[in-house]
């Protein structure tokens, strides 16, 4: 028992490690034991976060107290682990339905993505819905993975060449920029909705191939390609003014992407196109080194200049 209380203890260990070492119970006797579970579920009925508790609580035979933790209660990382251990021992539906409300409702990252690693794999519009919203939801540490199982559950993996917006979408769907991950997250579930309706990727605008391929490829190179020795050197603002419909689309997403990386590069071209979208993403801007900073300012001062 003294370990057991030793390793509940431990914030180190509790951070590092998904369960706790089987070892401390291999040599209990039934009185210890016992005394083990009370431990456990009294910890748990305290609303200690501590998602190495419902393993050790399913191996010493307290089954119920996992189901009620996984069935009740605030989102946590300990509740979603006591549904995956659900899961994984019995192989329940019920346990299923809470992963797919976790999917969809939790807050934490970890807990998040720990439902999305099951649900990603159900059949069924309920699954899919609710990983739509884990993306949306689910902030930068979120976005970009669910986005990009999405694109692979719905069969659209081979439409992610530029000018689609799925060439863009897992990069803003996990931007700081809240403005921009709103964008990704309203595109996100109209695509998702045209898929359940049965529409193909030609129908949503998956398949359209660059009216100047030269030129994107220009844009493409110019804002991904980064140039440390050469900050003078700017996003190749020439083949931009040459971009027209869809291709003109997909490059003003891909700069609203692009400033996470705090390129100082990126606020001048985004500032060129204008409009609501990159003054409202340019506006949050709160981080940086002071050229990008600088940059930022500028395009916004550039911006209001046109609106007047």
């Amino acid at each position: 028992m003294d370990r057991l209380r030793a390793a509940l203890e431990d914030t180190v260990t509790r951070a590092s490690r998904a369960n706790l070492d089987p070892r401390i119970f291999e040599r209990m006797d039934e009185t210890a034991r016992t005394a083990a579970v009370g431990l456990l579920a009294a910890r748990l009925s305290s609303g200690s976060d501590d998602p190495r508790i419902p393993t050790a609580l399913w191996t010493l035979g307290a089954k119920d107290s996992v189901r009620e933790a996984a069935s009740e209660g605030a989102w946590s990382r300990t509740r979603v682990a006591s549904i995956v251990c659900w899961w994984d021992h019995d192989q329940d539906p019920r346990a299923i339905d809470f992963l797919v409300d976790a999917a969809r409702e939790a807050t934490d990252p970890w807990s998040r993505l720990s439902a999305v690693q099951y649900v990603r794999s159900l059949p069924g519009d309920d699954a899919t819905w609710s990983l739509v919203e884990a993306a949306a939801e689910g902030g930068p540490r979120v976005g970009a993975y669910v986005v990009r199982e999405l694109i692979i559950r719905l069969g659209l993996a081979e439409h992610q060449a530029p000018p689609s917006m799925l060439a863009t979408l897992p990069m803003r769907a996990s931007s700081p920029l809240r403005s921009v991950r709103v964008g990704a997250a309203t595109q996100l579930r109209e695509l998702v909705n045209g898929v359940v309706e049965g529409r193909t990727a030609d129908q949503l605008g998956l398949a359209t191939p660059p009216a100047d391929p030269k030129a994107v490829e220009r844009v493409r190179a110019s804002v991904l390609t980064p140039q440390p020795s050469r900050p003078d050197i700017d996003v190749d603002v020439d083949a931009l003014i040459g971009l027209r419909g869809e291709d003109r689309r997909w490059a003003s997403e891909l700069l609203l992407g692009r400033l996470a990386t705090a390129d100082p590069r990126v606020p001048a071209a985004l500032a060129w196109f204008g409009g609501g979208s990159a003054q409202r993403a340019l506006g949050e801007v709160s981080f940086g080194p002071k050229p990008f900073r600088d940059a930022v300012a500028a395009a916004l001062e550039s911006l209001r200049g046109t609106e007047g």
